[in-house]
């Protein structure tokens, strides 16, 4: 009996098809069941495929007659799996030759890991690499770190960061078949999954780039609003339950502000009578900046640049790397935008030669300042303005440190 069976989800991408279904069949770990679930298509991916079943025996076709998502899609694909291990991949992402062999000694030895996976190199359309570490984590975590029961719940709710890409992952079979979930949405219509597993069992993630990620304008991650909204409604319970009460604050105002960001996005992107100043010099700027790819960030700064056409006075609370990083941008692209000081509990903008404000002699007033709040341990000043009235993302907004 084989040990894991690779089911590659395929829907009328064919001209990506190619490159996914090969990358499995070259795997170095070959003795493996390889089940390409076709969900629905009707660009010819069935006549693609048979090109393939007679030239490998380990290969299973299944076609479903109509396209189908959320639980019926995962049910129906574990009703298929006989094996101890499985992987659920996509038919816009690519293997590491030897993906199966370094991962699965690391599960089939420790009953109590109930998921291996590893990070991403991010590729473009048409194959090109635009990113070389994509989704990894900073080298002081060494090359693989093993969350234990809940541990990775917490650290996600301390660091909110996704640490893999799910077509790296191998699962333990009965594990993902034993937990119960809920879908919401469509899209990270899988993000309960990774919490309800890490309730019964340990997670293991490598920092390799196991996978080719492919960034593509039809891909449901790509829905930018909707994931965020999903992810705040679907992960805050989690956190309520095993995080500490200002790990849950920070995350769910880092969340409304990525949504309240991402609508500001929407808002400028669609509406062709918003005037979008300096778009593409932000854009460009954040890219090879390394500082934010996602539309919400630069958002906010075109959003900024709109609205106050006038001098406007700032002050940051915060005086750490991530207030460099906010002033940083502000001093490039607002340009009508004045330094009045900064607040900081711990005094570390002395080291940056920056005018401290004292928290006692700093009052608010809505009509002269823009309120940046960097720092997790800005949670009691955001808390503060909220209780008098401010609004965030509209009179004050988070640093871009927050984001990272």
């Amino acid at each position: 009996m084989k040990k894991i069976t690779v089911i590659l989800l395929t829907y009328n991408r064919k001209h990506y098809l190619k490159y996914s279904l090969e990358a499995i069949i070259r795997q170095s770990y070959k003795d493996i069941n390889i089940l390409v679930f076709d969900n629905g298509s009707n660009d010819g991916t069935e006549e693609f495929i048979r090109n393939y079943l007679s030239n490998d025996s380990r290969i299973l076709y299944v076609k479903n007659p109509i396209n189908i998502r959320y639980k019926p899609l995962v049910d129906t694909l574990l009703s298929l799996v006989d094996t101890p291990f499985v992987m659920i991949t996509h038919d816009d992402d690519i293997m590491n030759q030897y993906l199966i062999e370094i991962e699965l000694p690391h599960i089939e030895h420790d009953d109590n890991i109930v998921l291996v996976a590893a990070g991403a190199k991010l590729i473009d359309e048409n194959n090109n690499l635009i990113q070389n570490d994509y989704l990894t984590w900073k080298p002081r975590y060494g090359n693989s770190l093993t969350f234990d029961r809940y541990e990775y719940i917490r650290f996600y709710g301390k660091e909110f960061k996704c640490l893999w890409i799910d077509s790296s992952i191998i699962f333990r079979t009965s594990a993902l078949k034993s937990i119960d979930y809920i879908f919401m949405g469509n899209v990270a219509e899988n993000a309960e999954w990774f919490f309800k597993l890490n309730e019964i069992g340990k997670f293991h993630v490598l920092r390799d780039q196991f996978i080719q990620y492919r960034r593509h304008a039809d891909q449901d991650s790509s829905r930018k609003l909707i994931l965020f909204e999903n992810l705040h409604k679907i992960l805050l319970p989690y956190l309520e339950r095993y995080c500490n009460a200002k790990d849950v604050l920070n995350y769910d105002v880092t969340m409304k502000t990525y949504i309240s960001g991402q609508k500001l996005a929407d808002k400028l992107f669609n509406n062709q009578n918003i005037n979008q100043i300096g778009l593409e010099e932000i854009r460009d700027s954040l890219y090879e900046n390394n500082i934010s790819k996602d539309m919400g960030y630069m958002s906010a700064m075109v959003y900024l640049k709109n609205k106050f056409l006038d001098t406007v006075e700032y002050v940051i609370w915060g005086a750490g790397k991530s207030g460099q990083i906010t002033r940083q941008f502000i001093d490039e692209f607002l340009h009508n935008f004045r330094f009045k000081g900064c607040i900081d509990t711990y005094k570390k903008g002395m080291r940056y030669g920056y005018d401290i404000i004292p928290v006692e002699h700093f009052s608010f007033n809505k009509n002269q300042y823009i309120f940046m709040c960097v720092t997790i341990g800005g949670d009691k000043v955001i808390e503060q303005l909220q209780n008098m009235g401010y609004e965030l993302g509209k009179d004050f907004m988070l640093g871009f440190n927050t984001f990272h």
